[in-house]
């Protein structure tokens, strides 16, 4: 054999060795660790989905897809049938999920959940839409705002939370005596409050 094939065959050997310890690694790891899901579970009911605990920003830039359909007026006949997968698609309202619970997401990306979830409850054969309802309640009820430091961004969160309440208002009235249960004197009550004031006298 060759100088130059012992070359090749001996760098081949050494990926190869790094490939299996790699692999190794990976396993040890999983084992240790169990089983990974990359999306949380949601349940189409409040008192399941309200014990999710805040995340951490999602890294990666969500709902591409639905980015993608906001800026067309028209849309073809594939082109909705697309747009109602995404509507009704349970990975996509955990996105939103995340990205309206988690104080580091940037506001390209949440203005983006907000549209997608106004979207999701507005269309009214959704079947997904008891799920979309329960995230929209449980990020407006979470009592989270009081953890941010800088008072601009607990506006903006709070901003979140009124636009919430009106997606609900406008598109679920059926639903608001649920937040009728909530103490007068919480600061939920109050932003809801504020909300039914600010937008009665537009």
């Amino acid at each position: 054999m060759s100088r130059r094939s012992w070359q090749l065959l001996f760098s081949f050997g050494l990926v190869l060795l790094v490939v299996v310890v790699s692999w190794l690694s990976f396993h040890k790891h999983a084992d240790l660790a169990g089983p990974v899901s990359l999306i949380p579970p949601l349940s189409t009911t409040l008192e399941v989905v309200s014990t999710m605990s805040l995340r951490e920003p999602i890294v990666e830039k969500p709902m591409l897809d639905f980015d993608h359909f906001r800026s067309k007026v028209l849309l073809s006949a594939d082109e909705k049938a697309r747009l109602n997968e995404i509507l009704s698609d349970g990975s996509q309202i955990s996105s939103s999920h995340e990205i309206l619970k988690s104080f580091g997401s940037a506001d390209s990306d949440r203005i983006v959940a907000i549209d997608y979830l106004e979207k999701a409850v507005a269309w009214k054969q959704n079947p997904s839409r008891s799920l979309v309802l329960a995230v929209l309640k449980d990020i407006l009820i979470t009592d989270n705002l009081h953890k941010i430091a800088d008072l601009d961004i607990r506006r903006s969160y709070a901003g979140d939370k009124i636009e919430l309440y009106q997606l609900i208002k406008v598109h679920a009235p059926e639903t608001l005596k649920e937040f009728e249960q909530l103490p007068n004197d919480s600061r939920i009550a109050k932003l809801i409050l504020f909300s039914e004031g600010f937008f009665g006298r537009l």
